[in-house]
């Protein structure tokens, strides 16, 4: 249900099936999946650092009988995406990935998908807000950021950005997540 969610969003934001999607941090492909059925074929690469979880995504696709879409799943580690050409995607999403990495990381990657975003694109980024203006870090695996960090990464990768308010992407008990926020990020101009 989740991805469908994401999808449906992702068409409100006006993608298209001829669109060339990135779903970084795909996992085992809750959303690759109506992604893959919604995009025309060869338009869905989906990457994930857990090779256990690209091949759970490649089963996926085959027992829903999706293997004519062609889409791709790729463990990859390489933060800089070194494997994709410039200006090769037209949307990236990524959600719950900046919730599981350090700062560090996070610029990387930012960067990265500056390079591989066409012109007049956008990244759908979620990361969780710090409830103070210090980092948190309330389990090993998870990342809280103060929203100022997060703004100034993405100032300093040359990307404008928008908080989506209208996204409500439940937590999987059905609660609502009162730390998520979801930016559309764009690249400045020039």
């Amino acid at each position: 249900m989740r991805g469908s969610f994401h999808v449906e969003f992702l068409q409100r934001l006006g993608l298209t099936p001829r669109q060339t999607v990135l779903d970084f941090g795909c996992g085992y492909g809750r959303t690759s999946i109506p992604l893959t059925r919604y995009l025309d074929a060869d338009r869905h690469i989906g990457v994930d650092s857990s090779e256990q979880r690209i091949e759970m995504a490649h089963e996926w696709v085959e027992r829903e009988g999706l293997s004519d879409k062609r889409p791709r799943f790729l463990a990859k580690v390489d933060d800089t995406l070194s494997w994709l050409s410039d200006e090769s995607i037209d949307v990236i999403f990524t959600c719950s990935v900046f919730t599981h990495v350090p700062e560090g990381v996070m610029r990387d990657i930012l960067a990265g998908f500056r390079r591989v975003l066409r012109p007049d694109s956008y990244i759908l980024f979620s990361f969780s807000e710090s409830s103070s203006d210090r980092l948190e870090r309330p389990t090993i695996k998870d990342f809280r950021y103060p929203a100022a960090v997060v703004y100034r990464a993405l100032n300093k990768s040359g990307y404008t950005y928008e908080q989506r308010p209208d996204w409500d992407d439940d937590l999987e008990d059905g609660r609502k997540s009162t730390v998520s926020r979801m930016l559309k990020v764009s690249k400045k101009e020039g």
